[in-house]
């Protein structure tokens, strides 16, 4: 609800859908989707800070094998008639739209499941999938969100893990890149795993074995980080 007559006229002039969300057909304005990329962002932060997921580092123990930190963002999650499911795809398209520009990462829009509701109509759901790698993550994070303080404390400490451990596999990627490097002008294994600080085996495989540097394994954990 909106107490004051001034600023309710000038929400509904900029776009702001009046009345239940999901019985009417809405979409982002115009002004935003050929706006900055700062107004964009701007929109977005105060989008998510209503609607939008929480980004969470979970620590998840697995048998037999080394604790996993896991990344979670639930889908981006909001309700319209079911004869109103169209208009509510094409303002999923235009939150990906704007995200992508951000640099986060989509993977999916879908609608699920039929929810009669008290007044005999039948809405479904419709969800924004975000990928959860290290890259969409952080972008994700980095959008912060308005209005909800604990969202943002929790974004602020996800990003921050998540820029540590995307410096640690820079950094690997770059250890890979020495080696080959090093090898290609004449030295040996031993030699190369000596000046870079690693294991034989993990150089053997990358010069002789032709495999990639994938995760450098560490013991950084969110919860004890």
């Amino acid at each position: 609800r909106c107490g004051s007559k001034e600023l309710f006229s000038k929400f509904r002039e900029l776009g702001v859908p009046v009345g239940k969300k999901s019985d009417q057909t809405y979409s982002v304005p115009l002004w935003i989707m050929q706006g900055s990329l700062e107004i964009q962002k701007q929109f977005l932060k105060a989008f998510l800070g209503g609607d939008g997921p929480a980004i969470t580092i979970d620590v998840r123990t697995r048998p037999d094998k080394e604790r996993q930190n896991t990344v979670r963002i639930n889908n981006i999650e909001f309700y319209k008639r079911v004869d109103l499911v169209e208009n509510g795809i094409l303002f999923a398209e235009e939150i990906c739209s704007l995200l992508e520009r951000q640099e986060v990462i989509v993977t999916k829009i879908f609608s699920r499941g039929q929810f009669k509701r008290k007044n005999g109509t039948v809405s479904t759901s419709i969800h924004v999938k975000i990928s959860t790698s290290i890259k969409s993550a952080l972008a994700y994070g980095k959008i912060v969100f308005s209005y909800c303080h604990h969202k943002c404390d929790r974004a602020r400490k996800a990003v921050l893990f998540l820029e540590k451990i995307d410096q640690t596999r820079k950094i690997w990627r770059e250890k890979y890149a020495t080696a080959l490097n090093l090898y290609n002008t004449g030295s040996n294994l031993k030699s190369i795993s000596q000046e870079l600080n690693m294991s034989y085996q993990t150089i053997f495989g990358w010069v002789k074995k032709g495999k990639e540097p994938t995760v450098n394994y560490h013991k950084i954990k969110f919860d004890k980080w």
